[in-house]
């Protein structure tokens, strides 16, 4: 992949060869990492290793530099179209839409990375949702917890971390004759997906109470929350 105008990193004395090459499964999503850089590599296996799976049928391609020389600029990845453009903390990134294929660069790259997999994970996803929501787990099940921010998703999964797979952003497919919830790789979750039993939706109360609302109800509950 190649992002108009940057220079050739073989040019800059800079390896070209792999240094990394990671295929994630999430939630039956593949996502393929590569990066030429060891230090680079190195953050991504840190970072994303516990997620990988045996599939190679990537849904999307994340190539990661740690040169601010390979920032991508605005134009377009190839020099086509205009790619969506991501700056943040360390970091920038351009996602090419129609290729399904970005680039990320910057001393934070794998934290460009999970930027990128936030954003472009709704457009790659089939027959599923990414959703705000803590995922807990009881080995054979899992438990979709939703909520906007501050309705309790990170507290909940620190009552109970040895259940908790993640505490912010899960991802929900259907495969087969079922709906799969996994976790999203954040700095905070670990790896998991798995047949899901039920969904809360989170409030606050003064006391405890589950209480079951009605198909439509929470249908439109989830619909609020999901991307």
């Amino acid at each position: 992949m190649v992002v108009g105008g940057l220079p050739n990193p073989a040019a800059t004395g800079r390896p070209t060869s792999p240094a990394c090459e990671l295929f994630l499964d999430l939630a039956g999503v593949g996502i393929a990492l590569s990066t030429s850089c060891s230090a680079t590599a190195a953050g991504l296996r840190r970072r994303f290793g516990g997620f990988t799976g045996q599939s190679h049928d990537a849904r999307l391609s994340v190539e990661a530099f740690d040169d601010s020389r390979d920032l991508p600029p605005p134009p377009g990845i190839d020099g086509h179209g205009e790619p969506t453009r991501i700056d943040g903390d360390g970091y920038a990134a351009a996602i090419d839409w129609s290729a399904r294929r970005a680039r990320v660069a910057g001393p934070a790259a794998p934290d460009g990375v999970e930027a990128v997999m936030r954003l472009a994970l709704p457009h790659v996803l089939h027959a599923g949702l990414r959703v705000p929501g803590a995922v807990l787990s009881d080995g054979t099940r899992s438990f979709l917890c939703v909520g906007p921010s501050g309705s309790g998703k990170s507290t909940l999964a620190q009552l109970v971390p040895d259940r908790a797979l993640g505490d912010e952003l899960a991802i929900v497919r259907h495969a087969a004759d079922s709906w799969i919830a996994g976790s999203f790789p954040t700095a905070s979750s670990r790896p998991g997906s798995l047949p899901l039993a039920r969904i809360f939706f989170l409030r606050h109360a003064p006391s405890h109470e589950r209480r079951r609302l009605p198909a439509a109800r929470a249908a439109g509950r989830l619909a609020e929350q999901s991307h």
